[in-house]
């Protein structure tokens, strides 16, 4: 027994040389508050924001070489009357002159290797042909693809912000009416 009793203590005296004290007068231990670390800058997503800002001051410049060339060849603008390509855009474009703009609410998604979708919401003054500004704001969405090793918007929409009265959950939905616009006929074959 006496054997017994010198094996279990030698085998409990490190863990109690170990232990510390317990002070019940002192309030117990904090939790390690410390933040963690920021977390590293995505460099697509950077760089696509970047991207798409050269975009809008090659506009407010006027700068229609370098607005063209972040254009892919088969780009496509989309606006409330219908589809435009890049030509079409280029001209159209032209028609009035780009004021202060500003960005927010930036979003990056990528679509693979090759491919990503920049939304995000602007406000910006345009000054039409007349001459008279305007502020405008919208959501926007571009897509963009590598091509060649770089990166070309192969389309745009910009979509002007509703009322409070014709938001989508306020309206009731109506029928689906047949269109006689282009944009709604199936490409020939």
């Amino acid at each position: 027994m006496k054997c017994r009793t010198l094996i279990v203590l030698g085998l409990l005296s490190p863990a109690l040389a170990l232990a510390q004290p317990v002070d019940s007068t002192k309030a117990p231990a904090k939790p390690d508050t410390k933040q963690p670390a920021a977390k590293a800058a995505d460099p697509l997503n950077d760089s696509m924001i970047a991207q798409e800002k050269k975009v809008w001051e090659s506009i407010a410049k006027q700068d229609w070489t370098t607005f063209g060339a972040f254009l892919a060849d088969d780009f496509t603008e989309i606006t409330p009357t219908g589809f435009h390509n890049k030509s079409a855009t280029l001209t159209s474009i032209k028609d009035g002159k780009l004021g202060k703009h500003t960005f927010s609410e930036w979003k990056v998604t990528k679509l693979g290797e090759n491919a990503a979708l920049v939304l995000y919401k602007v406000e910006y003054d345009w000054a039409g042909a007349d001459g008279k500004v305007a502020h405008d704001s919208g959501y926007c969405v571009s897509t963009w693809l590598r091509q060649g090793g770089k990166w070309l918007a192969v389309a745009h929409q910009e979509t002007s912000p509703g009322t409070a009265a014709s938001t989508p959950e306020q309206k009731k939905p109506e029928a689906a009416k047949p269109s006689n616009t282009d944009a709604a006929k199936p490409a020939p074959k």
